[in-house]
C-alpha cells in the first residue's frame, strides 16, 4: 500500500468543519437521545483513537469495545454536553481538557438510541487513564488513526438483517475486536478524512452475523 503523510489535528478540524453531517431533527417514538465522543489523542507524535472495553456488569453491550458516551440527562443543554459529561464520568477526562472538532452522522441503534458521535481532541491525557478500571470500563486503550485507515487492516462483511443488507467493518487490534456502532463511526471518520475510496478495494466477506457472534462468544 502506498503510504500517505499523517494528518494533523488542524487538517482533521478543517475536514470535519466542511463535512455535511446528517442530523435527525427529532427522535422517533421510543428512541432516546444519546451521544458518544470519538477521542483523538497524540501519543509519541502520532494521532490515536481512544477506545474503551465495557465490563460484563453493564446493562447493554457487555464486554464490547465502545466510545465513552451515554444517554442525554435532563441537565444537559446539548448532546455535546452529554458526550463531554459521559466522558468525564467514564474515563475521568474533564471537559476543559477536550476540544470538540465537529460531529458525524446521527444514527439509530438496535437498542433504541439516537446517537450523535462527536470528534474531539484530548489535550491532556493523564498517565493513569490507560490503566483505569471501574464498574463500567474494563479497559482503556488507543489505536493509531493511520492503522485504522489502512485497507489491509480492516475486514468488511456483508450482513443481512430483517431483509436489509449492511456492510459491517471490523478491526482486530491488541486482542480487541472493534465492531458494531463503534466500527461504523470509525469507518465514517476514515471516509471523511481519507476519502470515500479508501476501503473500496477491500474484499467483502460473506460471513453471516451468526457465525461472527459465535466466534465472538468464544473470545469473551
Amino acid at each position: 500500500m502506498k503510504t500517505t503523510t499523517p494528518l494533523t489535528f488542524q487538517q482533521i478540524s478543517e475536514k470535519l468543519n466542511i463535512y455535511p453531517a446528517n442530523k435527525i431533527g427529532k427522535s422517533p417514538d421510543g428512541f432516546r437521545e444519546a451521544a458518544v465522543l470519538l477521542p483523538l489523542v497524540e501519543i509519541s507524535g502520532q494521532i490515536h483513537v481512544l477506545l474503551t472495553r465495557r465490563t460484563l456488569e453493564v446493562k447493554t453491550h457487555k464486554g464490547q469495545v465502545a466510545f465513552p458516551g451515554g444517554m442525554m440527562d435532563p441537565e444537559d443543554q446539548t448532546l455535546e454536553q452529554t458526550a463531554l459529561r459521559e466522558t468525564h464520568e467514564e474515563i475521568e477526562i474533564a471537559p476543559e481538557h477536550i476540544s470538540i472538532l465537529g460531529h458525524l452522522n446521527d444514527r439509530l441503534t438496535i437498542s433504541d438510541f439516537l446517537v450523535r458521535p462527536y470528534v474531539g481532541i484530548i489535550r491532556k491525557l493523564h498517565e493513569g487513564t490507560l490503566h483505569l478500571k471501574n464498574q463500567e470500563i474494563e479497559r482503556v486503550f488507543t489505536v493509531p488513526l493511520d492503522w485504522l485507515a489502512n485497507p489491509e487492516k480492516v475486514r468488511i462483511e456483508r450482513w443481512e438483517r430483517q431483509k436489509f443488507i449492511k456492510l459491517m467493518h471490523f478491526w482486530h487490534y491488541d486482542n480487541e475486536i472493534i465492531w458494531g456502532m463503534s466500527a461504523e463511526v470509525i469507518a465514517e471518520l476514515v471516509e471523511v478524512l481519507y476519502g470515500r475510496e479508501r476501503f473500496e478495494k477491500v474484499p467483502v466477506s460473506p460471513t453471516t452475523m451468526e457465525e461472527f457472534l459465535a466466534v465472538l462468544n468464544t473470545q469473551h
